[in-house]
């Protein structure tokens, strides 16, 4: 029996594929983010000043969260560097440019920003 250890809205994906490899596999949920609600103040003052040049997103809930609390502020001209595709497609704002990792890892993520 494998443990799977995972925060409560992280998907059932490894403990399907384990189980289909024929892994006995119990699923236990030991944390949960909460959101933000707000940006920090210096997150907001550098948008408002366009400072900032990129931003990484490693989920779709962070992408969801970032857009939520960045409603109204200046996205445009901002690279989203995403962890997978569904994580791009939880974007709600315009950036500049959307870039997907070409694996759903830090490494493959990190690797945008060369």
């Amino acid at each position: 029996m494998l443990l799977h250890v995972c925060g409560e809205e992280a998907p059932g994906t490894l403990a399907d594929s384990l189980t289909g490899l024929g892994f006995s596999v119990r699923r236990a949920i030991l944390y949960r983010v909460a959101a933000a609600a707000a940006l920090p103040p210096l997150a907001e003052q550098a948008l408002r000043d366009g400072t900032l040049d990129a931003v990484q997103f490693f989920s779709p809930r962070s992408a969801r969260v970032f857009c939520d609390l960045a409603a109204g502020l200046p996205t445009q001209k901002l690279v989203a560097f995403c962890i997978s595709p569904v994580t791009a497609k939880a974007l709600t704002l315009a950036f500049r440019e959307v870039r997907v990792a070409a694996a759903p890892n830090q490494t493959a993520l990190l690797a945008l920003l060369e």
